[in-house]
């Protein structure tokens, strides 16, 4: 019994030193944090600058180092074409 405790803590433990680590602030975006939009000349395609938020350690201090934001681009229909990697956190 005491041992499978010890072995729910540890698993516990690493669970949420994963999540400290490399939970991405850029998984969670909509109106709320959208910076900005750039829209192409032939309005065919549309890039949302979103703002990261402050998920983790690791967001925390990429944003106060003056990496805040990451892109999303859309076609004209508001389908997501292409969005930055989980981890890319642009100035």
């Amino acid at each position: 019994m005491k041992k499978s405790i010890k072995m729910i803590k540890i698993i516990g433990y690493f669970v949420f030193f994963y999540w400290l680590c490399l939970f991405s602030s850029s998984s969670f975006y909509g109106n709320f944090n959208l910076y900005t939009t750039i829209k192409s000349e032939d309005g065919e395609y549309y890039a949302n600058i979103y703002k990261h938020l402050p998920t983790s350690p690791i967001s925390i201090v990429e944003i106060l180092g003056g990496n805040k934001y990451f892109v999303v681009l859309y076609n004209k229909k508001g389908e997501e074409l292409w969005r930055c990697s989980y981890f890319e956190y642009l100035s």
